[in-house]
């Protein structure tokens, strides 16, 4: 479902991306860890090119996105389903409006189905009876989970998370990644940023190490939690793990 071919970004004399390769299958979850600023969010934000690489070549499906026409790349784009460390919700708009906003004006869907699909969203995140509130009355946990239903409303193929709980308090955290956790037993294709360990050994069908603009390691989460190979993937998770 997504094909990274040699990905290279840099900003200004550093090189972010170093010749980044992957793919992930259609179903899998791929969990990208490693130390803040080694290009992680940098990938995500490069599948859907709010970031435009220097070189290389990315795939949604059979298409590519790197080459895409100007006219092409927004129903591209539709296919991939980002969700941020903040929350970005209209304040103006109730939680139900933030939901069918895009669907109505991207989609061309119509009002009622707009709504009835954001109605189920909802509900599918744990938010039945929160549509007519507005983001400053809900908690943090609650606007992430809007921001997740909000995406989900435009039916995408694939679903990106950049670090989606490190905005939360922790009693928040576990709210938003039981829906991910949904989201993974729905098979969803997702790729997810986090330091949730746990929550990435539970999730991830693989998990992939980066540091420095590379991929160092890539592994199923009981093989490298528990047999990690990479010097700088030990010393990670020495550090994260405090072991």
């Amino acid at each position: 479902m997504i094909r990274i071919d040699d990905l290279h970004k840099r900003y200004g004399p550093r090189e972010v991306l170093r010749g980044v390769s992957l793919s992930v299958a259609e179903g899998e979850v791929v969990v990208l860890i490693g130390p803040s600023g080694c290009g992680k969010s940098t990938l995500l934000r490069c599948i859907n090119r709010l970031e435009e690489p220097e070189a290389g070549r990315i795939w949604i499906g059979e298409e590519e996105i790197t080459r895409a026409s100007e006219s092409r790349l927004p129903p591209l784009r539709r296919r991939v389903g980002m969700v941020f460390q903040r929350f970005h919700l209209f304040p103006h708009l109730t939680a139900l409006q933030n939901v069918t906003l895009a669907p109505v004006q991207a989609l061309r869907m119509g009002e009622s189905e707009a709504r009835e699909r954001a109605g189920e969203l909802l509900a599918q995140v744990g938010l039945a009876d929160r549509g007519g509130s507005y983001p400053s009355q809900l908690s943090g946990g609650e606007q992430q989970r809007i921001a997740i239903a909000r995406a989900l409303a435009m039916k995408p193929s694939v679903m990106l998370f950049d670090e989606p709980t490190s905005s939360l308090d922790p009693e928040r955290v576990g709210e938003v990644l039981a829906v991910i956790r949904d989201l993974a037993q729905q098979r969803m294709t997702m790729m997810v940023v986090t330091h949730e360990m746990g929550f990435a050994s539970e999730v991830a069908h693989r998990v992939m190490v980066m540091d420095e603009g590379s991929v160092i390691e890539t592994a199923s989460p009981q093989a490298l939690f528990s047999a990690p190979q990479h010097p700088r993937t030990k010393e990670f998770l020495r550090r994260v793990l405090d072991r």
